[in-house]
């Protein structure tokens, strides 16, 4: 008997080559990752979620408490985080594509065409790619999110409130600021069941509000017994109101739209029909995609790669994207071209949010550059040259990891900017001058009108902790042969000590590894 694949089965394979091709092309894993990394191996190795073990309350410098847990069950089992982390993100993307097709086809009946572009515009993004890896839980938290969103509105006669509170509950623990997203699901429910005919859909909105609620307040009870704060530090450290933050969010928003200019079209195109027909279906998911583009708003935008902030908005406006494939091409009285147009639109689309996967855009550079917003530089970067930068970094970081490792003392302390990659490879005590893990900084307020990168408001100079004792003030590495044009040098408060590296270690030939100490 010959067999025939169906349409989900052929959506998903055709859209899977892409993003496989895109993890591939984007594999890395960030310096921030490696913050997650440290705390799940302090964890495994029975020191609790700690960055730096012996701090009483341990500091909550972490956003995903969920992902940590999984890392300490990693570690315990003895992967490696550093490729473990990146394949769990890129499986839970597989994933993601999975469900989406199967709700496109299951739950809304669209045809092959439509499952194909929604599919294919979920996978071809490189917010996707990227996401996928970098050793971070974020496609993971995407995956849930959107899961909550479907198992309540996606079928809103029949909806699964159950399903949607334990998915509601992962997303609690894999991001803190999950409260955002599942208010605006919970909003979309209740607007959505006025009147008698929905009653189903109240009620199951109102068990999902009430398991979130209760989920939420023991993760609330736990942090403060745990960590000794209401709050993460990261949220301290990192989300403040004010007129220079909400005009970089606004920036980080319309620099990523530029970069990606189908997304505000879709948006803009699928809120128009769906006010026009009032379609539940367009305007919820239009609804779900903007309010995740105003939540990168609010919080100041992000300094990574990518529209990372944005990504829980590309699987609703893929729902949108096939939605309005599936409409063009449906008979009417419209010409006959209409569907050939539409394909040829949607096509462009595609590749218009594809290119900047090789750094090619269909926006000038300098209307680009006009919207910079990662302030701690003053050359604007495109998306994929911060991915660049980010990989460089990190690679360069752990480098500067290993070469501590071998040349100080577990106990020593350092002071540090970059505390990922360096922490992890180290078990050296790290003050960490961003304050994600040092308390002390977070009670520094920030300079006004001071432009900063987002997520560094509170930097402070490595002085700011003498009176702690440190071992070092800073380390760096110093690459390159006996004609190296950078000299170190030693400041008021330090005196700086360079130490040979071995190439049969894995280090260039020629490099050093620069310790500032403070003078007694």
């Amino acid at each position: 008997m010959r067999s025939r694949l169906t349409t989900p089965t052929i959506a998903f394979l055709a859209a899977l080559g892409p993003l496989l091709y895109l993890v591939w092309h984007f594999a890395f894993v960030c310096d921030d990752a490696y913050i997650a990394f440290r705390y799940g191996r302090n964890l495994a190795a029975g020191l609790g979620i700690s960055f730096n073990p012996g701090v009483s309350p341990p500091v909550e410098g972490y956003t995903q408490l969920g992902w940590v847990l999984w890392l300490a069950l990693l570690d315990t089992l003895g992967a490696d985080l550093t490729l473990l982390a990146p394949a769990t993100t890129a499986v839970a993307a597989i994933g993601l594509l999975a469900y989406l097709v199967a709700f496109l086809h299951g739950r809304l009946g669209l045809a092959l065409p439509a499952c194909l572009a929604g599919a294919l515009f979920l996978t071809t993004h490189p917010s996707v790619g990227v996401w996928s890896t970098g050793g971070l839980g974020t496609m993971v938290f995407t995956l849930a999110l959107f899961g909550v969103y479907e198992r309540l509105l996606g079928d809103p006669d029949h909806p699964r409130p159950l399903a949607a509170g334990v998915l509601a509950l992962l997303a609690l623990l894999l991001r803190a600021d999950a409260p955002w997203w599942l208010a605006a699901t919970l909003g979309l429910g209740l607007f959505l069941s006025r009147g008698k005919a929905r009653a189903p859909l109240r009620r199951a909105t109102l068990i999902l509000g009430g398991v979130a609620a209760a989920g939420f307040l023991l993760l609330l009870a736990w942090r403060w017994s745990y960590h000794g704060d209401w709050l993460p530090q990261t949220a301290r450290t990192k989300v403040g109101f004010s007129s220079l933050g909400l005009e970089r969010g606004g920036r980080y928003l319309l620099s990523y739209w530029l970069s990606f200019p189908a997304l505000p079209a879709l948006l803009l195109l699928a809120s128009l029909r769906g006010l026009q027909e009032k379609s539940p279906l367009l305007l919820c998911s239009a609804a779900m995609a903007a309010a995740t583009f105003l939540y990168g708003v609010l919080v100041g935008g992000d300094f990574m790669c990518m529209g990372r902030l944005f990504l829980p908005a590309l699987p609703h406006l893929a729902v949108l994207f096939a939605l309005l494939v599936h409409r063009a091409r449906t008979p009417g009285l419209e010409s006959p071209r209409l569907p050939l147009a539409a394909g040829a639109l949607a096509a462009a689309a595609l590749l218009s949010s594809l290119l900047p996967a090789w750094n090619i855009h269909l926006t000038p550079a300098s209307l680009r550059g006009a919207l910079h917003f990662r302030w701690n530089s003053h050359r604007s970067a495109s998306e994929f040259e911060q991915w660049q930068r980010m990989e460089e970094r990190a690679a360069e970081w752990s480098l500067l990891g290993r070469a501590l490792d071998l040349h100080t003392r577990p106990g020593e302390s350092l002071v540090a900017g970059a505390i990922g990659a360096v922490g992890f490879h180290t078990r050296l005590f790290i003050h960490d001058r961003n304050g994600l893990v040092t308390r002390a900084v977070t009670e520094v307020e920030p300079l006004a009108g001071r432009r900063r990168s987002p997520g560094h408001d509170r930097t402070v100079e490595a002085e700011f902790f003498l009176d702690l004792d440190p071992t070092y003030l800073n380390a760096t590495l110093l690459l390159g042969g006996p004609d190296r044009s950078v000299v170190p040098r030693s400041t008021p408060t330090s005196m700086v000590e360079e130490i040979p590296l071995d190439p049969g270690q894995g280090f260039p030939p020629g490099s050093s590894l620069l310790l500032w100490r403070p003078r007694p």
